[in-house]
């Protein structure tokens, strides 16, 4: 049973394929909530000991301004590297224009410039999805994404994500 897709990607969905796989998963989803947290109670506490006169010395300022830096380099760091990676995956998109190619029980298959470029299921090591939008990425850690858009209809929409979960072996 071979699916065909082809499409023109949008600058939209690259963002949300990129912002899908670099989501982080368990303690590191943990860790970005807390870390706008901390950010929030070390700025609290500055105001509060402003508020209050209590003196300020040079140390603690250096201290507080550097944990407040770092902090917030940790929090941010995920949003600005998505985004600084999308930009330039939609760069090299634009250039290869019409996207189009075939899943079938082996692999998937992309009909591009330098002929077809075949990628077996088992070389896909991560599968991130949401209702409209299905990301694989390979071993060496190639994203390959597929909109909803690119299927002709709602059942090859359906089978292609059918196939991709029960063929790609996630690794955590």
């Amino acid at each position: 049973m071979e699916i065909e897709f082809s499409g023109t990607y949008t600058q939209e969905q690259v963002r949300r394929a990129i912002g899908m796989i670099r989501k982080p998963a368990g303690w590191g989803l943990v860790g970005r909530y807390i870390m706008p947290a901390l950010l929030l109670a070390v700025l609290g506490f500055l105001a509060y000991a402003a508020i209050r006169g209590a003196e300020v010395t040079t140390y603690s300022l250096v201290r507080t301004g550097t944990l407040v830096v770092l902090l917030g380099y940790y929090t941010l760091s995920p949003y600005l590297v998505s985004r600084k990676v999308a930009g330039q995956f939609w760069e090299r998109l634009q250039q290869q224009g019409m996207h189009r190619g075939r899943a079938d029980g082996r692999g998937v298959v992309w009909n591009g410039l330098g002929g077809e470029t075949e990628v077996g299921w088992e070389q896909f090591a991560r599968l991130k999805e949401d209702e409209s939008m299905l990301v694989l990425v390979t071993e060496d850690g190639v994203l390959h994404m597929f909109p909803q858009a690119f299927f002709a209809s709602q059942e090859d929409w359906s089978r292609f994500r059918q196939m991709a979960q029960q063929r790609v072996k996630v690794i955590h």
